[in-house]
């Protein structure tokens, strides 16, 4: 039962990167993921000609403002999707973003001041930091 609800699960993530460019899991503490989806969105994705989907368990205000798909999910849900993220490697379109502190990661940059919020978002949505 369980390895049929994985493979749901990676059937239903294969079906949503046939419809989207990019695929955002965002994770983390509430209090951090709502500033940093706001951010991420206002900045980035207003300016985007790409088809963006955003996984959260938190529900985002004002989405209709945004260019994103904006879809709410549940905690075992996000689960289970940053398991597979971390199992197979068959995307680079499907991401994990978390705002919390990872010292490897590239929001260290923006923590260190050596990029700015802006060039961090680019970097992530077309994998470049200059337009």
């Amino acid at each position: 039962m369980v390895q049929k609800n994985k493979m749901q699960y990676l059937e239903n993530l294969k079906s949503d990167l046939q419809k989207y460019d990019k695929i955002f899991l965002v994770l983390g503490e509430e209090k951090t993921v709502l500033p940093f989806l706001t951010a991420f969105c206002s900045v980035i994705l207003a300016e985007s000609k790409e088809k963006v989907l955003v996984l959260s368990v938190f529900h985002m205000e004002n989405e209709e403002e945004y260019l994103a798909i904006f879809r709410k999910i549940t905690g075992k849900d996000a689960l289970n999707l940053s398991r597979l993220y971390r199992m197979y490697e068959f995307s680079d379109r499907f991401f994990i973003l978390s705002p919390d502190k990872t010292f490897g990661g590239i929001f260290n940059f923006l923590e260190t001041g050596l990029l700015d919020r802006g060039e961090v978002f680019r970097a992530l949505l077309y994998g470049k930091i200059n337009g």
